[in-house]
């Protein structure tokens, strides 16, 4: 107990001391939120709003503060995109600044990405995955104030990337205030969270509609269907353009692209999806060798993205060309 209570205090002291390379953020020691389950709301998850009226800075929301809710350019008549970055990313890092980005090019939306970076920092992988449960828990909370003061839950898309899928995923189990509508997970991580229970990781019934994005299964991404709907794109684990030479040759000197090229390509898909709703035509099939000889060309069939069909279900499949897709 007493080795507990020493351990969270350090956890509360200002650090720990992180540094942010490459390929992601890394710090001095774990933050473990299943041990010390106390949020800090200015430290270890943040909620940064944008919409067109401030697409460049973001306004920090915190659970039960009114004050900052009544200040910002929060509008509860427009849809809502609330989005997890993976691991060793940041609120910052590309995924969620493109998605943010491009959304507010096409409309008028609140985009809150959540910085949850120093609990899914580096090189501490499994205490990452440990943290999955907590964060969901406490975004859920917040998203249970959101609707207390107006937000239409109906209004809400969760978007996650990798471990930020499994996140989402545990808000939806989490809510008091209902069910979310949609869910939509970009290669939900795989590693250690392909070998818990359903009611551990993102699955079906988290939401209404639970889209997933495959694109690095069994490396980074999860081998399993866990949405009602499930695309895998070029077969969902190998990427054109993604070797490492080819990497390199896009994004010169970049380590990061090397190792997680495959796994990226899942948000930049989706991405690209919201410029262009109809880039991507999946077709419903067993599997991708049954699609690639045509067997199912006459199967059902569902863009892929920001607008798939809600009433899609099982495993789609769709081949992107022989280059990596860049946005």
């Amino acid at each position: 107990m007493v080795r507990l209570v020493l351990l969270c205090f350090v956890y509360s002291l200002p650090g720990p001391p992180k540094a942010t390379f490459d390929t992601g953020t890394y710090q001095l020691y774990p933050v473990n939120k299943r041990l010390c389950p106390e949020f800090d709301p200015k430290r270890d998850a943040t909620f940064d709003l944008y919409t067109k009226a401030n697409n460049n800075t973001s306004q920090v929301l915190q659970i039960g503060n009114d004050s900052s809710l009544v200040n910002s350019y929060i509008n509860f008549r427009i849809p809502t995109i609330l989005f997890f970055h993976g691991y060793l990313e940041s609120s910052h890092s590309e995924d969620g600044i493109k998605i943010k980005d491009n959304y507010l090019k096409i409309g008028e939306y609140n985009v809150i990405l959540v910085n949850i970076e120093r609990l899914l920092a580096g090189p501490f992988y499994v205490t990452s995955a440990l943290n999955v449960k907590p964060i969901g828990k406490y975004t859920a909370g917040f998203v249970d104030y959101l609707v207390k003061k107006g937000l239409d839950l109906n209004n809400l898309h969760i978007i996650g990337m990798s471990l930020g899928a499994h996140i989402a995923g545990y808000v939806g189990k989490n809510l008091e205030s209902g069910r979310p509508p949609r869910i939509t997970g970009l290669d939900p991580a795989g590693p250690l969270l392909d070998f818990v229970p359903q009611n551990e990781r993102l699955s079906i019934g988290d939401a209404d509609f639970v889209d997933v994005i495959h694109t690095n299964a069994g490396i980074f991404g999860t081998r399993f269907s866990v949405g009602d709907v499930n695309i895998w794109f070029n077969g969902g684990t190998f990427q054109p353009g993604c070797d490492p030479i080819t990497a390199l040759k896009r994004v010169p000197g970049s380590i990061a692209e090397v190792v997680f090229c495959n796994h990226y390509q899942a948000w930049r898909i989706y991405v690209k999806t919201i410029i262009n709703p109809k880039e991507y035509l999946a077709t419903k099939c067993k599997n991708h060798h049954d699609y690639r000889k045509g067997k199912c060309i006459r199967n059902e069939t569902t863009y892929a993205g920001m607008n798939v069909s809600k009433t899609a279900r099982g495993d789609y499949y769709v081949d992107t060309g022989v280059t990596a897709v860049n946005v």
